[in-house]
């Protein structure tokens, strides 16, 4: 299933008159779906805006998934405040989850991609600033509270 997931959907068998490969392939492609989703959403997207997104996508998509997708009532839309965004280091705070790699001008990474901001990482970063403006902005954060 997993190494499906890449393929066209012109090369997925999804004829159910043949079991097997079609559930090998259906799975393939909604987790596709998902990935692609779950891409979507990292970039601040909502659930409309990405449907819309996953429909405009011509034969990449079975539109029976994607429409499957609409009927989900128990999604809670992600509050404004606790979207992906660009900050500047100074509005970085405790607790913020740095959805990329945090980085100095000479491209070596200070923070990983996908950690929490602790205020140890603040201190550092505001001391390499202090000496010379070398941190790459903006920073691309979440809050932790949507993702912890």
């Amino acid at each position: 299933m997993i190494i499906g997931q890449d393929r066209s959907i012109d090369d997925l068998c999804l004829d159910p008159s043949f079991p097997e490969i079609y559930m090998v392939d259906l799975g393939s492609h909604i987790l596709n779906i998902c990935i692609d989703y779950d891409q979507l959403l990292l970039k601040g997207l909502m659930h409309d805006e990405i449907l819309a997104k996953l429909k405009a996508t011509q034969n990449r998509y079975m539109p029976e998934v994607i429409q499957a997708l609409t009927t989900l009532h128990s999604f809670q839309p992600i509050p404004e405040e606790n979207r992906v965004r660009e900050i500047t280091l100074k509005e970085l705070e405790v607790g913020m989850l740095a959805v990329k790699p945090i980085k100095d001008i000479n491209g070596r990474v200070l923070i990983e991609g996908n950690a929490y901001i602790t205020r140890s990482n603040i201190i550092k970063l505001l001391g390499l600033s202090a000496e010379a403006n070398i941190i790459v902005e903006p920073i691309k954060i979440a809050r932790k509270d949507n993702y912890g």
